[in-house]
């Protein structure tokens, strides 16, 4: 896979590559690569859990990359239905629980998200599921 290569537009200097990337190298580069580095992380998981709604996708993702077949979802509300701003988040509660008997302490279990902004639902996924990574 070539990541540089030269582009028709010269910069001040001949010597500098170009980024050129097409969709298939942008899609290894920001999925794939980084599910891959996740493998000698997540060595022996059994379940990957996605929180919805962003998390979903990566979820579905990793899972693959590291052929886990079990792939259940949580969902945590801490927003009033107006959007995300300061004042109108409220205490996170969960909406949706995964599979108590997947789940147990959250051994062997993945937990991904798509981004971390207060950080109230990662707190309380832990708290319930202190094992789980």
């Amino acid at each position: 896979m070539q990541l540089f290569k030269r582009s028709k537009r010269r910069s001040k200097s001949s010597d500098v590559a170009v980024p050129a990337f097409d969709r298939k190298t942008m899609t290894k580069l920001m999925v794939i690569a980084p599910a891959t580095l996740l493998l000698a992380y997540c060595a022996g998981k059994e379940a990957v859990v996605g929180i919805t709604r962003g998390g979903l996708v990566p979820a579905m993702i990793v899972s693959r990359e590291l052929d886990i077949r079990v792939v259940d979802s949580i969902s945590v509300k801490s927003y009033h239905s107006g959007g995300g701003k300061a004042d109108q988040r409220r205490e996170a509660q969960v909406i949706k629980a995964p599979n108590p008997d997947v789940m147990g302490d959250g051994t062997g279990i993945l937990i991904v998200d798509d981004l971390v902004d207060s950080g109230r639902t990662l707190e309380l996924i832990r708290s319930l599921y202190p094992k789980a990574h």
